[in-house]
């Protein structure tokens, strides 16, 4: 009875929130945390923020090269350390005023000196000397050495310009440049946007985006099913054989720039030891997983590194599976009787929640219990940040430069993703070579050097590279995905049934 009561109040809820002009509604797993673009860290913000915010470049739609976005231009030095950014003219806040340097200025130099409060920050620009306005439209950005990844870092969020005075208020106000402007977010439940009638790169034909939580993946699909929303992403092969031959459904998958891995809290016992880490990677049918899970829709993954990214390691092989080598691993750590540990993943995702059970029923063969804790986004978040958990099964998902996969989540620097909380000199040593030279086949050379040392020691054990997978209504043309996995919806609109 509490599940039908509740379904039912989901309905009324999505029924009153908004409604005139048509909206676009996208039921998601979790709300945002922030939509401060300087304090985005996960998927959910930043798909809000990505709607409503804009940065200096982009990368183009569904590749790899940089294009401008609010710099029409820009230049460096012969050595890398000086850049200078042209901005276009007549872009607008959503408040009616200017685009100029001075709201740049303004973003970057409030993150810079709150870097304590803007952690992400330190660990995307960590180089820069100073920054000034050279003009109103001018822009000069001074590092103290040179950083390979500059001109891909400044596409992610922790980089997109927010109006001057954003931050000169007990909350932060987000007004931005992007194609919606935001209206109203009753936390937890929805976060409402309305187009910006001033966008300066085209019309922005949907008048209203929703952003509502719904945490149960079987309520998601009811409500697509029955009309009550427009958009959901899916996470496995079940969701997707539940709407295959439904008339009004659109199915759409595209590949992903991102890794899906199980990595272990590497300051614990027994997950200090690395012949445990490695007893667990034979644990793992990586092929039989996907083919029952997620079926076409997944390849498997060999290194954090997807296959199309900068250094990616080709001669790395998946290790093999096998019961008996797990078991003799374990018996040279000590291990031969087995243990308990705790595997911590998304609540509500059952891709994960079923990756999970092929874990727990591998490790029942040679004596490992492994206890299930699923929970939501923003109480997982917070878990893993506190170092809580033993195992964790997340995701990662970045513009495409190897930097921003490898060094955010194989270094302890203050920013990074490190849930493994794994510590290597000779590791950090290469990363940070990696991210000081500008010679591609140097930092090739250094990446996979460095995926070595990832596949020897296994802090992570690389699962899988899962596709964009996303239900629409038929009436919905024009999604699309931006460089770190965030839906768009600047092109979108929604025809009336």
């Amino acid at each position: 009875m509490k599940s039908l009561t509740a379904f039912v109040l989901l309905g009324l809820c999505l029924f009153m929130l908004p409604a005139q002009d048509n909206p676009i509604i996208f039921l998601r797993f979790s709300d945002a945390i922030f939509i401060d673009p300087g304090k985005s860290r996960c998927l959910y913000s930043g798909e809000v923020i990505s709607n409503i915010f804009e940065g200096l470049v982009r990368y183009q739609e569904g590749g790899q090269v940089i294009e401008s976005c609010l710099a029409e231009k820009w230049q460096t030095s012969p050595d890398g350390k000086t850049w200078t950014f042209t901005l276009r003219r007549s872009v607008y806040f959503h408040n009616g005023r200017e685009l100029d340097a001075g709201s740049v200025v303004y973003s970057f130099r409030t993150r810079m000196q709150h870097s304590n409060e803007y952690s992400k920050w330190k660990l995307f620009f960590p180089y820069i000397k100073s920054i000034r306005a050279r003009g109103k439209y001018r822009v000069e950005i001074k590092l103290n050495r040179t950083f390979a990844p500059f001109l891909a870092a400044l596409t992610d969020t922790v980089a997109f310009i927010v109006y001057k005075g954003s931050y000169d208020h007990p909350v932060f106000q987000p007004i931005g440049t992007g194609a919606f402007k935001f209206q109203n977010w009753v936390k937890g439940q929805y976060i409402v946007l309305e187009k910006n009638p001033q966008y300066w790169e085209h019309p922005v034909q949907t008048s209203k985006l929703i952003f509502k939580v719904v945490e149960n993946p079987v309520w998601r699909i009811e409500q697509l099913k029955k009309g009550n929303a427009d958009v959901i992403a899916i996470r496995s092969a079940n969701e997707y054989n539940q709407f295959l031959g439904i008339r009004n459904i659109i199915i759409a998958t595209t590949p992903s720039q991102g890794t899906s891995f199980l990595a272990f809290n590497t300051t614990k016992k027994p997950f200090n030891q690395v012949l445990v880490r490695r007893a667990f990677a034979h644990l793992i049918d990586k092929q039989v997983m996907i083919r029952q899970i997620f079926q076409q829709f997944a390849t498997p993954a060999r290194t954090p590194l997807p296959p199309q990214i900068l250094g990616f390691n080709d001669q790395i092989n998946h290790s093999p599976f096998s019961i008996q080598k797990s078991r003799e691993l374990l018996r040279q750590a000590g291990y031969a009787n087995g243990f308990s540990c705790a595997l911590y993943f998304l609540e509500g995702d059952l891709g994960e929640q079923k990756i999970a059970d092929c874990f727990v029923r591998n490790a029942r063969q040679v004596g490992i219990t492994i206890e299930k804790k699923p929970y939501p986004f923003q109480i997982l978040f917070e878990k893993i940040k506190n170092g809580e958990h033993d195992m964790i099964i997340r995701g990662w998902v970045a513009g495409p430069d190897p930097d921003i996969f490898l060094y955010a989540n194989f270094t302890m620097e203050d920013g990074n993703s490190n849930w493994a909380f794994y510590k290597n000199p000779d590791l950090i040593a290469l990363l940070k070579e990696a991210r000081q030279v500008l010679s591609n086949s140097l930092r090739i050379t250094l990446y996979r050097k460095a995926q070595e040392i990832i596949y020897q020691q296994v802090p992570w054990i690389p699962l899988y590279h899962l596709n964009h997978l996303i239900i629409h209504t038929k009436q919905v043309k024009n999604l699309f995905f931006n460089s770190n996995s965030h839906i768009i919806f600047k092109n979108s609109y929604k025809n009336k049934p």
